[in-house]
């Protein structure tokens, strides 16, 4: 019997250290807003997003979390998602907008340049909250003017039960909120 208990603790510790953390979230598509434009009228515009990130990693570990590896599925280009989360929006209030990532489509009436789009993952201990800190700083260069959008988003959640319980708070309505 103890030579049985030796076995199980062995292939339990291989287990443990031959496994890596890997956390998998979807994200949700933002809810449209319910808020309409009254009179809008005119030709549909255009809008260009380009990326010209200096850091181009779009998720990054602080403190304890340097070794869990972070995968939102359905976000492989976060700026070809954040663009079409945006179009999204445009049409739920009534706003003839066409938004395209990183297109060069003949005539552009306005251009969003992104300069940050990041989000950064924190926590010390499993008693602490996880938290996600969402930071976004744009340039929107329309009719010769440029205006610099910033936007920044900390939202946590402690887990009880499971690590998928920081999906909707951490990531799902942060990103829903940056995009408004």
């Amino acid at each position: 019997m103890n030579a049985n208990l030796v076995k199980f603790s062995v292939i339990a510790l291989f287990f443990c250290l031959s496994t890596g953390c890997s956390l998998k979230y979807t994200i949700h598509d933002p809810q449209a807003s319910s808020f309409q434009y009254d009179s809008v009228s005119g030709k549909k515009l255009v809008m260009r997003v380009v990326d010209q990130r200096k850091d181009v990693v779009f998720q990054r570990p602080i403190s304890n979390l340097r070794n869990i590896k972070i995968n939102l599925e359905n976000v492989e280009d976060p700026i070809k998602w954040f663009a079409t989360a945006l179009e999204k929006e445009f049409a739920a209030r009534g706003l003839p907008v066409e938004v395209i990532a990183n297109g060069q489509p003949a005539a552009v009436d306005m251009t969003l340049t992104v300069k940050t789009y990041q989000i950064v993952s924190h926590r010390m201990t499993g008693f602490s909250p996880w938290e996600t800190y969402h930071s976004f700083r744009g340039e929107l260069t329309a009719d010769g003017k440029t205006s610099t959008i910033i936007a920044y988003f900390a939202n946590g959640h402690v887990p009880k039960w499971s690590m998928s319980e920081v999906e909707k708070p951490c990531f799902d309505i942060p990103m829903s909120i940056l995009k408004v």
